[in-house]
């Protein structure tokens, strides 16, 4: 006698894995924290290739080239400098 295949649960996708934008930069925070802790000169894209393989998105944020801004400047981000830190030590948190 033949038996029927077993069939299991159909999979659903789940979209509450799907990655967000926001977490491409705060991968790309841990990168350059893990490069600055551990002082041995590698730079932030060695830890982002190593933290989190598969993201390029990561290792292109830690490679963009820019001039380094500052918060007194008035045309950089002195304007917007108190509300991005408030906003970026509760997304840490």
């Amino acid at each position: 006698m033949d038996t029927p295949a077993r069939q299991g649960i159909p999979l659903r996708p789940d979209y509450s894995a799907v990655a967000r934008p926001s977490d491409a930069i705060v991968r790309a925070i841990v990168a350059h924290a893990h490069s600055f802790i551990h002082h041995n000169d590698a730079p932030p894209e060695h830890y982002a290739k190593h933290l989190f393989r598969n993201d390029a998105a990561v290792e292109a944020i830690c490679k963009a080239a820019s001039s380094p801004a500052t918060t007194t400047t008035s045309g950089w981000s002195s304007q917007l400098a108190a509300s991005a830190t408030l906003d970026l030590i509760s997304t840490l948190i």
